[in-house]
């Protein structure tokens, strides 16, 4: 089961994309103002041939956000990028996925880091868009040379991984098989980009419909 998480709520092209890229299922993950805008997206996505999935994104460490947006989102993620809200999101057992944890500019991640989203059950979600949309050719190297250094901790202390499209427009989206050569490409074996790209992604949903 193909499933991708994109960062826009363009329903009608998420559709039309997905049937060209074979993806059953998307992941909207957004910044929601409310519970009521989840539902009133999830309500227009009912009759869609895709099944859809609301992913609540903080911006900032926030635990009574989370706590708020549990009861009617999908999933929690929290936007990475610094040592203070990286650790907030593995050192709190409702938040689902630490997307993005640190930029070309600065590592923000690190051993201990590594250990609490270990143990607290954290995934790290790795998205294709952030190095298509790096323009500058030092940026981009800079920027895969933190994620290389970042694969080989997940590697080291078995923290799972997710690798999505994070596409912010359709035309960004990816099939699985680009999404798993990318993460070959950062250093993770064949057996664990597959695990990363289709069967973990599966599982992370449970037996939400």
């Amino acid at each position: 089961m193909t499933i991708d998480l994109v960062l826009t709520d363009n329903i009608s092209d998420i559709v039309s994309i997905s049937k060209f890229l074979k993806v059953k299922k998307v992941i909207v993950a957004k910044k929601f103002a409310n519970i009521l805008e989840i539902e009133k997206v999830r309500e227009k996505t009912k009759k869609e041939p895709l099944a859809f999935y609301f992913c609540h994104i903080l911006d900032k460490a926030d635990y009574n956000e989370v706590k708020k947006f549990k009861q009617k989102a999908d999933l929690i993620a929290v936007q990475g990028g610094d040592v203070g809200i990286n650790k907030f999101a593995v050192s709190n057992k409702l938040v689902d996925i630490l997307l993005m944890p640190c930029d070309s500019h600065k590592l923000t991640f690190d051993t201990a880091l590594a250990r609490l989203a270990k143990q607290n059950n954290t995934r790290i979600g790795i998205l294709f868009s952030n190095f298509l949309e790096t323009k500058h050719g030092f940026e981009r190297t800079m920027l895969f040379k933190q994620y290389i250094f970042v694969t080989r901790l997940l590697k080291k202390f078995k923290v799972d991984a997710l690798f999505f499209s994070g596409a912010k427009k359709t035309t960004q989206m990816r099939n699985p098989e680009d999404l798993s050569a990318f993460a070959n490409v950062l250093g993770f074996t064949e057996s664990q980009a597959k695990r990363f790209t289709t069967i973990l992604p599966k599982k992370i949903l449970g037996g939400k419909k």
